[in-house]
């Protein structure tokens, strides 16, 4: 199986998405119309990911792989999670991304990031119009994802923040073979 990683975001007047494919860094932008006026952001941020992920499986990009998404809408990554919404507009959008899923043999998942991180990546920017930050200024896609690192790792001050607490005994982090 192979791993593609993308991230997208989606603002009041504009959305953005990155993904990595096997040639090379896909990037697209666009103003929303005034269909979108009255919709919500997290509709805007769903959406956005539905037709991302949709253009790609039809270009061929996306059959029998894993495509790790990154958002910094929190509300966009509970829905998929969770596989619903109360709400019907974000319920369908959800159902459209696991019908890909379905269709063309990809595992999707949606992770949060910082919206720190998103900037960092370039993906941000795209929504607004900025075009030569992150990844679309060739810096890697994978300098942005961490979560195959160990959180010491990430947070180097982690350990010592949890000793602490943790008593008089010194705990250590387990390492995957653990």
């Amino acid at each position: 199986m192979t791993a593609y990683y993308g991230f997208g975001d989606a603002s009041l007047g504009g959305f953005g998405a990155t993904v990595q494919c096997p040639d090379g860094i896909h990037g697209w932008f666009g103003l929303w119309g005034q269909d979108e006026d009255d919709v919500s952001s997290n509709f805007r941020e769903i959406f956005n990911w539905v037709q991302t992920v949709e253009d790609d499986a039809m270009a061929g990009y996306l059959k029998h792989t894993e495509l790790w998404l990154f958002t910094d809408n929190t509300t966009a990554e509970s829905c998929f999670v969770k596989g619903s919404s109360t709400s019907k507009c974000l319920h369908g959008l959800i159902l459209r991304l696991r019908k890909v899923e379905m269709e063309y043999g990809v595992t999707l998942f949606l992770v949060h990031c910082a919206g720190t991180r998103m900037i960092a990546q370039g993906t941000a920017g795209l929504s607004c119009g900025t075009l030569l930050e992150g990844v679309l200024a060739g810096k890697d896609m994978l300098s942005f994802i961490d979560i195959a690192k160990l959180a010491p790792e990430r947070y180097p001050g982690v350990l010592d923040y949890v000793n602490s607490w943790a008593g008089k005994r010194k705990l250590s982090a387990l390492v995957p073979e653990e």
